[in-house]
């Protein structure tokens, strides 16, 4: 299943397991725009899997593991009581795993996209078998960009705070009219778990 990009705003820090070498006026408000997020949000379990083998061989090869940090990993508790889709909390063992000490820049990700030609989720054309229900003129490439309140609003709905923008993505991460010129340093973001395990590997 394709994750949109507009999942996972938080750079590659929790996922780069693996060191690899303006706001737009055309925002879509409609609730049915943001079904294509829901619907896309799941990565499969097998595609964890396979990028935590690649973690463990890279630690039992000793490859060169400069700028990373090993996390020993431990049990927990998934999930919470409070919502839906976090049920039901489940006991979960995570083993040792190599992470970067910093977040992948814009700088680091677009030398890999330039040796690559690789193209994120959120730049790709969507396809409607996958989104069924959703009209045709919202099935555009894009990402959730976080809108900030004015004022305390409740918890229970992440679309006051969240909106997804046609044409967002990690070149634009607020939109057609934004760009990462003179962030270079910045973390990027707009990168979905697809994304990221291209870039790891």
């Amino acid at each position: 299943m394709k994750v949109l990009s507009s999942v996972i705003l938080l750079g590659l820090v929790g996922i780069a397991a693996v060191k690899g070498g303006g706001e737009s006026k055309k925002k879509a408000k409609n609730p049915q725009a943001i079904t294509v997020c829901q619907t896309a949000c799941k990565a499969t379990s097998s595609k964890r899997a396979l990028l935590m083998q690649s973690v463990q061989t890279t630690i039992a090869q000793k490859v060169s593991t400069a700028g990373m940090v090993l996390v020993e990993g431990g049990t927990f508790a998934m999930g919470t009581s409070e919502f839906p889709d976090a049920q039901p909390v489940h006991k979960v063992t995570v083993n040792k795993f190599l992470i970067d000490e910093h977040e992948v820049t814009n700088a680091q990700f677009a030398e890999f996209v330039k040796a690559t030609q690789y193209v994120t989720v959120a730049e790709r054309p969507l396809n409607p078998a996958d989104y069924p229900g959703v009209p045709l003129d919202k099935l555009v490439p894009g990402s959730a960009v976080f809108k900030p309140t004015k004022d305390n609003v409740s918890l229970s709905n992440y679309q006051q705070w969240w909106e997804y923008v046609a044409g967002a993505n990690w070149r634009h991460p607020t939109g057609p009219e934004s760009s990462i010129k003179g962030r270079e340093n910045y973390p990027v973001v707009q990168i979905s778990y697809e994304d990221a395990q291209t870039y790891a590997k």
